[in-house]
């Protein structure tokens, strides 16, 4: 416990940390400020301005091939590749080849097979093409009619409470700057250990690498996330204004903001430890900063609800509450898999630190200094 205070100590009183929070707190404010607004009582929110998400099956196929068919007859097919737009010309013996295929899928109504075909055409395009079994859901959106409508509303009284509604929404602005700031936490508190020569210190003592690294990461993981809390309380009264306090609504919130959150500071902090740990710089940050730029690139690609594989999942809407409940496996595998992915970096730095303790490593320089203990 006297280790881990010193780590916070050490973070929390510095300039950086300041900054950090401030920045958090502003980004929060200009991003979210806008739902209590703008709230779910408000009128501007109508369903013939609207769209909705959806994985039902005749609105994905009627989708493809509506899409796919002016594809063709232009020769002109989309992709995004890491999330940036690439239109494609194919040679007519694979333009004829999507044809056939495309024929195919208009008189099949079997979901199976049409997701067999598109996964052909797929094929054919390219890498980055919607039309893989994998990306298929993307083109699952359409107009939101009355019923939809209805529908959401009735989903978000009673399953989100109101405030799952606007912890989904809150999480995802979070998350984008949860993203990459925390790296730089990070990184501070690795350079300042050999600025001031602590790390001299931190390599001689007993205290076992395992217990120093994941010390840190608690360290870092707590304030990182500690801005962030505390916007979410000033975002909570404004929601209990609107909405009324309630317990049930709370835990729905904090529920949802935790699972989101917690991943994306885990993943980003570690990184920020392993990177600096091989560099000994802050030039660690490009990496970590193109990391990022990929995935918001591919997030926004469906901003109102996009999970798969990404780690920072992106949901910037108060609705697509019934996407988000049909999608929620996937959500709960997806945080997980991130969650372990950050233990096993921790593990990764772990061991490259126990090495350099060991003098066996030294930055990017390996297997120097081998006699030193």
């Amino acid at each position: 416990m006297g280790l881990l205070l010193k780590e916070i100590k050490k973070l929390f009183f510095s300039k950086l940390f300041i900054v950090y929070s401030a920045l958090v707190i502003i980004f929060g404010i200009l991003n979210c400020q806008q739902v209590l607004n703008k709230n779910l009582h408000s009128n501007i929110y109508q369903p013939q301005n609207m769209t909705i998400y959806t994985n039902d099956s005749r609105t994905i196929m009627d989708n493809v091939t509506t899409q796919l068919e002016e594809e063709v007859k232009n020769n002109n097919f989309k992709t995004y590749q890491f999330g940036f737009l690439k239109e494609k010309q194919l040679s007519q013996e694979k333009v004829e080849t999507v044809k056939h295929l495309l024929s195919k899928m208009k008189n099949t109504n079997d979901f199976q097979m049409f997701k067999t075909y598109s996964d052909k055409v797929a094929h054919e395009i390219g890498w980055g093409s919607y039309y893989s079994t994998r990306e298929l859901h993307m083109l699952g959106v359409k107009s939101m009619s009355q019923s939809d409508f209805n529908k959401e509303r009735a989903i978000i009284q009673s399953q989100d409470l109101y405030y799952g509604a606007y912890s989904r929404y809150l999480s995802d602005v979070m998350g984008v700057i949860l993203g990459i700031l925390p790296f730089f936490l990070s990184a501070y508190l690795s350079l300042i250990d050999y600025k001031t020569n602590t790390y001299k210190v931190i390599y001689s003592r007993n205290t076992s690498s395992f217990k120093l690294m994941s010390l840190r990461l608690l360290a870092i993981v707590l304030l990182s996330l500690l801005p962030a809390v505390i916007f979410s309380i000033y975002f909570n009264f404004g929601i209990s204004m609107i909405h009324g306090f309630f317990m049930r609504g709370l835990l729905t919130f904090y529920k949802n903001f935790i699972i989101w959150l917690l991943p994306i500071v885990l993943v980003t902090s570690v990184l920020g430890m392993l990177i600096t740990s091989l560099f000994n710089s802050y030039l660690g940050i490009i990496i970590q900063f193109i990391l990022w730029f990929i995935n918001l690139n591919i997030g926004a690609t469906h901003i109102e609800g996009n999970y798969g594989y990404l780690l920072i999942p992106r949901h910037n809407s108060l609705f697509n509450a019934s996407y988000f409940y049909d999608n929620l496996s996937n959500i709960y595998a997806n945080r997980i898999s991130y969650f372990v992915v950050g233990l096993l970096l921790l593990a990764l730095t772990t061991l490259i630190f126990s090495f350099k303790r060991k003098g066996v490593i030294s930055g990017v320089s390996l297997f120097k200094n081998r006699s030193k203990v």
